[in-house]
């Protein structure tokens, strides 16, 4: 909100107060109110820029101010913000990013959890960040994300449930197991009686058991994050499944010596 405030001369009758825009005059609704003898400009934008002016008329004359610039700032946004890019080694690559405001804003680059090589790297006219020959050196620091995440699973009992789970980051995020409630942890490449966890991070169990059932959280962790993710094991007893159902059973037939008897049967 921006107010321009304006003292009327007093006068006889009393003036009425009117205000200009760069020579036009101002309707008084929307976003332009009167405050007493003030402009209040709400929600203030860029085109509000200009040189307003104060008119004080009766029915003897007016007068009117000097005129006031206002000047209407911006605060930097971006037009287009940085995305993750894959680059080939020694290869060159650059990291786009614009950005508005008024007064143009100046833009500099950091690398989080590290620093830009001042050799190699540099700000483009347009602002982008260009860096030649490319090393692993260069890789930015990301946090865990699952590329795959545990489903839910319904198993019979004594049968095996298997949860995949597959995180991604950089550095690359360390994978571990829990069942909800449960502070025992299990890490890849570790058997634990019933429950193993294979190199690449799947949860299996076998034989399961009725106490098995629950939520099992897997969690990625990293010296940058952690994220966590979990599925549910549900077990079925053979007490929980519905008796079977003869849709279409055989029929009582009389038929010639020597011939094919069909009994159906569709469950």
């Amino acid at each position: 909100m921006a107010i321009m405030e304006c003292s009327p001369p007093r006068g006889y009758p009393e003036p009425t107060v009117r205000w200009r825009k760069d020579d036009i005059l101002l309707p008084i609704n929307g976003r332009f109110r009167l405050s007493g003898t003030n402009l209040q400009i709400n929600n203030v934008q860029p085109e509000d820029n200009g040189r307003y002016q104060c008119i004080a008329q009766n029915m003897a004359g007016s007068r009117e101010s000097p005129p006031a610039q206002l000047n209407v700032r911006v605060k930097p946004y971006f037009i287009i913000k940085p995305e993750d890019i894959t680059a080939l080694a020694n290869e060159i690559a650059e990291i786009h990013c614009k950005v508005g405001g008024d007064p143009p804003p100046t833009v500099s680059w950091r690398r989080e959890g590290g620093q830009i090589s001042s050799q190699r790297a540099s700000i483009t006219e347009d602002n982008s960040l260009r860096i030649i020959n490319v090393t692993e050196e260069d890789e930015g620091v990301s946090k865990p994300t699952f590329l795959i995440e545990p489903k839910d699973v319904r198993v019979t009992m004594n049968s095996m449930a298997r949860f995949d789970c597959v995180a991604n980051g950089n550095p690359r995020p360390s994978v571990f197991w829990n069942k909800e409630g449960n502070q025992f942890l299990m890490f890849p490449d570790n058997k634990y009686e019933r429950f193993l966890v294979t190199p690449e991070g799947s949860l299996i169990i076998s034989p399961v058991k009725k106490e098995d059932k629950g939520y099992y959280v897997c969690s990625a962790l990293s010296v940058v994050s952690s994220a966590r993710t979990k599925a549910y094991l549900n077990i079925t007893t053979t007490n929980d499944l519905p008796p079977p159902i003869i849709i279409l059973g055989p029929a009582d037939q009389t038929l010639p010596e020597h011939t094919t008897a069909m009994l159906p049967c569709d469950i």
